[in-house]
């Protein structure tokens, strides 16, 4: 593992910089020699903890996604994963600080910014949109 990727490691957790369940699958990671299949992730998180739950375990795969969109890990090409045996992405820890996901909208926000587009089109007495 690079300097710079310690480096990031670091400040990323003394500043708390990411929400918990993305530090601890990121922390996993790290642990893990800093590369590795989410299988290598799940597997090696059980051995460290036992008491995981099973949906939890499952959900590193997620994190490790979203991490990868905040920059904090990247994909490394793929590989054989020797837990699975299936060819899985490689993930890697990269040598970024986390920046922030975009929020998705909720429904009631898309329903919203529609409504007004309608509007400013003159076509709102054409459409009737009601929430739930």
């Amino acid at each position: 593992m690079r300097e710079t990727s310690m480096a990031a490691w670091t400040a990323i957790n003394s500043g708390r910089l990411l929400p918990r369940r993305r530090l601890e699958a990121y922390n996993f990671l790290y642990q893990l020699g800093g590369s590795g299949t989410s299988g290598e992730v799940m597997e090696f998180a059980k051995n460290s903890d036992p008491s995981l739950s099973q949906t939890y375990l499952n959900n590193i795969d997620k994190r490790l996604s979203e991490l990868r969109d905040t920059g904090v890990t990247r994909e490394a090409g793929r590989k054989v994963c020797p837990i699975t045996g299936q060819t899985r992405i490689n993930w890697t820890i990269s040598d970024e600080l986390p920046v922030p996901l975009e929020k998705r909208k909720t429904n009631r926000q898309k329903i919203s910014e529609l409504t007004k587009f309608l509007s400013e089109k003159g076509l709102t007495e054409e459409f009737s949109v009601r929430y739930p």
